[in-house]
């Protein structure tokens, strides 16, 4: 598995971006949730957030739009390796 983050950061809300295995993710931390998502080449991540088509996951976070980068990353690489899971037994979600 190959994360790349290019960004990550900002405070309410904390977000990142980047790929995974080649495939673009989106993080967003706010209030007491954070959501991931990761979607095909070619196609914005935010997307999936509205036609739900590719890997999602969500979880609620103390204060979530405030937490660390190092929380964040945490997070981001617990979801890409349940991602990575997911596409080596054939799914998406």
């Amino acid at each position: 598995m190959n994360i790349e983050i290019t960004e990550i950061g900002g405070a309410c809300p904390v977000q990142a971006e980047g790929t995974i295995d080649g495939n673009p993710f989106y993080f967003r931390a706010r209030w007491d949730d954070w959501e991931f998502v990761v979607s095909q080449p070619g196609t914005d991540p935010v997307q999936v957030l509205i036609d739900g088509n590719g890997f999602y996951r969500e979880g609620e976070h103390p204060n979530a739009g405030r937490m660390s980068v190092e929380e964040a990353r945490d997070i981001i690489e617990q979801c890409a390796a349940e991602y990575s899971q997911s596409v080596a037994v054939g799914g998406s979600e």
